[in-house]
Order: C-alpha cells, then sequence, then structure tokens
C-alpha cells in the first residue's frame, strides 16, 4: 500500500463526509476524527494504523451511502478524483517553485 497523506488528510478534514460515516466504512472513531477536525489533535500525531484505514478507504472507492443525502453519496464518490487533482496541483506548484 502506498499511503498519500495528501489525500487522507483531506479525508479526514472533509467535513462533507460525516465523521459517523467515515467511523461506519473506516473503523476509525468518530471522537478522534472530530479532534482532529477541531484542531485539538494535528495530523502528524495520527497513528500509522489510522491513516492506513483511511487509505484503504480512499483505494477501495469511498463509497459512503446515505439514503437521507444522495448529495453526500456524490460528493464521496468524486472525493478520489478531487483528492488526485489536487496531488497534481500540488506537484506542480512544487515544480514551477
Amino acid at each position: 500500500m502506498i499511503i498519500n497523506t495528501s489525500q487522507v488528510e483531506m479525508v479526514l478534514n472533509n467535513k462533507a463526509i460525516t465523521a459517523y460515516s467515515l467511523e461506519a466504512e473506516t473503523g476509525v472513531s468518530r471522537d478522534r476524527i472530530s479532534k482532529l477536525r477541531r484542531g485539538d489533535i494535528k495530523f502528524e500525531n495520527m497513528s500509522l494504523k489510522t491513516i492506513m484505514k483511511i487509505q484503504k478507504w480512499i483505494d477501495d472507492g469511498s463509497k459512503i451511502v446515505s439514503p437521507n443525502s444522495p448529495q453526500k453519496f456524490i460528493d464521496a464518490y468524486r472525493l478520489k478524483t478531487i483528492c488526485d487533482e489536487q496531488m497534481v496541483v500540488n506537484e506542480f506548484t512544487n515544480l514551477v517553485n
């Protein structure tokens, strides 16, 4: 498994994906996700195990189904593409600078 820390951090900080949904899909606790989003803990201090769970979820397609919110499903479905696009922009920016 190759871990893309930018993707993982984007997922963990993306409030369009509820902490509840991430917990259900990945096993990472809502409390941990919420603490990261509030700034109580830093991404750099997340365990490798946690980061691996999120990366696996991304690699597997990250399909969160929410019957009450089809938009959240669409957002989650597009997440991998968005993360990939942001990675390309970041890499290009690094090359130019």
